[in-house]
Formats: C-alpha cells, sequence, structure tokens
C-alpha cells in the first residue's frame, strides 16, 4: 500500500506521512506535481493525507477492489509527542477494539489490514488500538506491549465515498 500527501505538505504532515508508513511498513510515494487522476489510474491502493489550514487534517484510503473511498477527519498526536522517538514496526501487526468500537472492525479491516502483509489477529508485537470517547469521537493509537509509541489519532468522523 502506497501512502502520500496532497500538494505542498507542511513539515508535520510530512512527519505523519513518515510515522505512519514506519508503523504500517507503508511506500511513501513523493508526490511532487502528480496530479490526483494520475495516482487514481493506476489503481494502487492508496492512502492520501490531506491538510486543513496547515496541519494534517483528513485521510483518505483508496479500496479500488470496492471503488470506495474512507475518509477521516482526525486531530493527531505524532510519535515524537507521544512517546519523544521514532517508533519502527518490523514484526506482526494486530489490531484492538474496545466494546464500542467493536463495529468498526470490519470496516477497517476491509480498507486497511486485509491489505498488509505484516497484519496478524493474534500473537503481535504492535497493537492498533481503536477506543471510544463519546459517541462521535474515536481515537486510534499504537501500543508496543503497555507503552503508546505513537501516532495517536483522534478521528471525529468518517465517512465512506465512491470513486467516480
Amino acid at each position: 500500500m502506497i501512502i502520500t500527501t496532497s500538494r505542498k505538505p507542511s513539515q508535520r504532515t510530512r512527519s505523519l506521512v513518515n510515522d505512519l508508513a514506519r508503523v504500517f511498513n507503508f511506500k511513501i510515494l513523493n508526490r511532487g506535481k502528480i496530479p490526483l487522476s494520475e495516482l487514481i489510474e493506476n489503481k494502487d491502493d492508496m492512502i492520501i493525507v490531506e491538510e486543513l489550514k496547515g496541519n494534517p487534517g483528513r485521510l483518505k484510503i483508496f479500496n479500488f477492489e470496492n471503488n470506495k473511498i474512507l475518509s477521516m477527519n482526525l486531530s493527531l498526536k505524532l510519535q515524537r509527542e507521544v512517546s519523544g522517538k521514532a517508533f519502527k514496526n518490523s514484526g506482526k501487526l494486530g489490531s484492538k477494539f474496545d466494546k464500542n468500537t467493536e463495529h468498526l472492525k470490519e470496516f477497517f479491516f476491509e480498507y486497511l489490514f486485509k491489505k498488509l502483509s505484516n497484519y496478524k489477529e493474534e500473537d503481535s508485537e504492535v497493537v492498533i488500538t481503536f477506543k471510544t470517547v463519546d459517541e462521535s469521537t474515536f481515537y486510534i493509537e499504537v501500543h508496543k506491549g503497555s507503552e503508546n509509541m505513537g501516532p495517536s489519532l483522534k478521528i471525529k468522523t468518517v465517512k465512506i465515498l465512491d470513486i467516480e
């Protein structure tokens, strides 16, 4: 899976892309002046980090198998803000959902986890945790053992869009 940014990304957006690439083992594409239509033509599943007011504010996960886009508005803390260090995951990756986010499990499996070669449900050293704050907001955090490694994403809205 490829991860890239909107055009002319801020340093904070580039840092988020690097953090996500290290955790999920994504390939980073430096977009430059490549138009979105050209990226979509390749039919490679990808994530685009978009900016709102100069900060990363939206993740779009493209799933060409279903011709859908999972769009999430978010706020975040980078790895350096959460744990004070850069963390690279070289092992298995798992997920953990609390009772209020259990309904999102299939959703994220279909759009993200099934595309990852290192995703294993059990016996994972690194766990992506989904936990609710209130009815409309939930967090996605990266844990190694009991330590939060970052990044920490606060998801405000989730939409599924059709690829046109």
